[in-house]
């Protein structure tokens, strides 16, 4: 699953992953990004369906832990007060 979400200074991020979480702020034309401005980060045992979005003043991530058949399948989420940098994952 990949989506894109936007953050309050209007810039445009894609996201995707399996494995590992991946971010990358979209081109004008919102269907490419440049990879040299790709960035990832692993939160918790992340597996996939990465999404984004912001609420009070915090960034709220929530991602798929562990393959849906698996009965330690959960989703986690994770809260920080910039769109990138450290989170707490919960």
């Amino acid at each position: 699953m990949s989506v894109a979400m936007v953050v309050s200074d209007g810039t445009r991020y894609f996201l995707w992953g399996n494995g590992k979480a991946w971010a990358a702020p979209l081109n004008d034309d919102c269907l490419s990004f440049d990879e040299s401005k790709a960035f990832h980060w692993i939160p918790g045992d992340f597996r996939e369906a990465i999404w984004i979005h912001k609420r009070n003043g915090l960034y709220y991530a929530s991602w798929s832990e562990n393959d849906a058949r698996d009965p330690e399948y959960c989703v986690k989420y994770a809260a920080r007060s910039a769109a990138r940098g450290a989170s707490r994952v919960r």
